[in-house]
């Protein structure tokens, strides 16, 4: 039975102790911590700060700890730091999350406001690295309505989140409403560490999708890995010279000006897909197919040879939104098989319909 994971967000080096008895707490519950100095899954390709966001995506729960210094700053906006920067996917992600704060933080943040929201010249006797990045961003999560929970020992803290916890449980089976976030787990932009262990180890793959420039050079090493076992790949693209191609580029929320850069772009994406089936030619089997078809969703599906172990992710696309925004799910061949079958019959429509064109060589 899969376990709660719940997703440990703080800074690390001056909250180990406390990380770990939260670890223990967790475990103690029967639920699973994800923290990234142990149980976080580290992709290839991909910064160890681009992992814990990922981690937060795939979490049930995210606990953020505001503790008394900055941590290192996020790559992507230095503003923040990476734990908060955590809780801030977590908010964007809907993810449950509670939010918890030391005492003597509160207190040095009450002081901030009383002298307002000054720093500079003011010394603050718990929060001393870079007081006005902390309490800016106590300010921020304050703005937003969310509640922060205060506490003045980990006994007390861990006697909250064990409250809350139960609250939650009692929530949902009082609630029978269906929330979005239950069903649209997959993100486009960070992929799962599901779909990368799914990808790592399939036998086949069968994808549908529009130009895919940024999956491919995600995942080009993935698809080298499926050929080299002697597996089989099927991909059906927009073709780049088709009227669907140019419709496309319209409904994108960037870069609507310049179609044909995008078409360009989309040609060098297939380009690069016949470099990688031509490279394990002698290994496995790779098609490339092309459709004027303006295709309402990518698809993913793995091991389609058997049903029962058949796992898809689909995203659908959005109009006139940026990937982050795409809402994907996962169907399974053991809970979902008439979904999958239909799935796959469309794949298997488009691949044998006699618009539907295999490239064999590059473009120019």
């Amino acid at each position: 039975m899969d376990k709660l994971k719940i997703f440990v967000s703080s800074t690390c080096f001056d909250s180990k102790e406390l990380r770990e008895t939260l670890c223990k707490s967790i475990v103690a519950l029967g639920h699973e911590p994800i923290v990234s100095e142990s149980s976080l899954y580290y992709k290839q390709n991909q910064t160890a700060e681009n992992s814990c966001y990922d981690g937060v995506i795939n979490s049930d729960i995210v606990i953020h700890i505001i503790g008394k210094s900055f941590g290192s700053p996020a790559s992507m906006n230095a503003q923040y730091s990476v734990a908060q920067m955590e809780l801030k996917t977590a908010i964007s992600k809907r993810k449950n999350r509670y939010i918890f704060i030391p005492t003597e933080v509160q207190s040095d943040y009450n002081t901030y406001i009383a002298n307002n929201r000054k720093t500079k010249g003011i010394k603050y006797p718990n929060v001393v690295v870079k007081a006005d990045k902390v309490f800016s961003f106590i300010d921020y999560v304050y703005s937003e309505n969310m509640p922060v929970f205060p506490y003045s020992t980990l006994e007390e803290l861990i006697g909250k989140l064990k409250d809350h916890l139960s609250a939650l449980f009692r929530e949902r089976l009082n609630n029978k409403e269906v929330y979005a976030q239950d069903y649209f787990t997959q993100s486009y932009t960070q992929l799962s560490s599901e779909f990368y262990n799914d990808i790592q180890e399939c036998s086949n793959l069968s994808i549908i999708g529009l130009g895919q420039k940024r999956m491919i050079a995600t995942l080009a090493s993935y698809y080298s890995g499926i050929l080299q076992r002697n597996g089989r790949i099927d991909v059906i693209l927009t073709d780049p010279d088709g009227a669907s191609t140019i419709m496309c580029a319209k409904r994108s929320s960037t870069n609507r000006g310049d179609i044909p850069s995008d078409i360009a772009i989309h040609k060098d994406t297939i380009n690069r897909l016949l470099d990688i089936k031509n490279q394990f030619a002698t290994s496995g089997i790779m098609k490339i197919f092309i459709a004027d078809f303006m295709f309402p969703y990518t698809m993913y599906a793995f091991n389609t040879n058997d049903i029962s172990k058949t796992k898809i992710y689909v995203w659908i696309t959005p109009l006139f939104e940026p990937s982050s925004s795409r809402l994907g799910f996962l169907l399974k061949g053991s809970t979902d098989c008439s979904e999958i079958e239909s799935f796959l019959r469309q794949f298997s429509e488009l691949i044998n319909n006699g618009e539907t064109k295999e490239i064999l060589t590059k473009y120019l």
